[in-house]
């Protein structure tokens, strides 16, 4: 970054492809022996272990994308639930006047029998 002249127009797109750069190194995460091992293991071992940390590295890249979709998928099935419930009222606001129209049919009905059986 330090030989990219500031007066060049040009030089935001060279700061934007070097930092691009350095964030797919980072991402990548290259292991060295030498660098990465503290302890006293033997090359064979290093290598043994390594496809087990890049495991886990999916696994928990993995994780944080799965945690985020569940808790969508929480937060919509909450909604859902409050949609449910106010639509289970007006359901039962619907049903009971309906069962009162039908009350008041069969007594209409009734009445009307009774009448005609009456003259």
């Amino acid at each position: 970054m330090r030989d990219i002249v500031e007066i060049d127009p040009f030089s935001q797109l060279d700061k934007d492809r070097i930092n691009a750069a350095i964030k797919i190194e980072e991402e990548e995460e290259k292991y060295v022996l030498d660098r990465d091992c503290p302890t006293d293991i033997t090359q064979t071992e290093f290598q043994k272990y390594m496809p087990e940390r890049y495991t886990r590295i999916q696994l928990e890249k993995t994780r944080d994308v799965n945690n985020k979709r569940l808790n969508q998928l929480k937060d919509h099935l909450n909604y859902l639930r409050g949609d449910l419930n106010s639509l289970q009222d007006e359901f039962n606001i619907v049903d009971s006047k309906c069962k009162k129209i039908e009350d008041r049919a069969s007594k209409l009905k009734f009445n009307f029998e009774v009448i005609v059986y009456l003259k």
